[in-house]
């Protein structure tokens, strides 16, 4: 994470909050939260290169993946750089990946890289864009 003080510690530790909601939401199951958490517009690059556009569609796709193959899995992000762009905008990358029931580590083929683009509306930090990229399975990823 990036080195600072104060209220810039402060700032970008409220960048965190979405992610860390994403992660929460998901392991709950709390579709309403886990779409509380995007902005109306948003967009979600998924690791397998599905593309969803709209709050609610990427709620339904969560659903989707939550009733299905991905049924009480949960979700692992290691923040690795987080930064604002401005006073409304700020981005977080995050390494990681899906914990399927019984796992304890991230297999290879599902570990990634995400970059969450936030955008400050009102008080609070929405995800305004997500893109997950699947590592190299060789461990040279992150």
């Amino acid at each position: 994470m990036t080195d600072s003080t104060g209220a810039e510690q402060s700032s970008l530790q409220a960048l965190l909050l979405p992610l860390q909601t994403v992660i929460a939401a998901w392991a709950a199951r709390d579709l309403p939260a886990f779409e509380g958490i995007w902005t109306e517009d948003a967009d979600l690059i998924a690791q397998d290169g599905t593309y969803v556009v709209g709050r609610h569609e990427i709620s339904n796709f969560a659903r989707s993946l939550l009733d299905g193959r991905l049924k009480n899995s949960r979700i692992v992000a290691n923040p690795q750089r987080v930064r604002t762009l401005g006073d409304a905008v700020g981005v977080v990358q995050a390494a990681g990946g899906l914990l399927l029931p019984g796992e304890f580590r991230i297999s290879p083929e599902r570990r990634v890289v995400q970059t969450f683009v936030l955008t400050r509306v009102g008080d609070r930090w929405l995800i305004d864009t997500c893109q997950s990229t699947g590592t190299m399975a060789n461990g040279s990823g992150p």
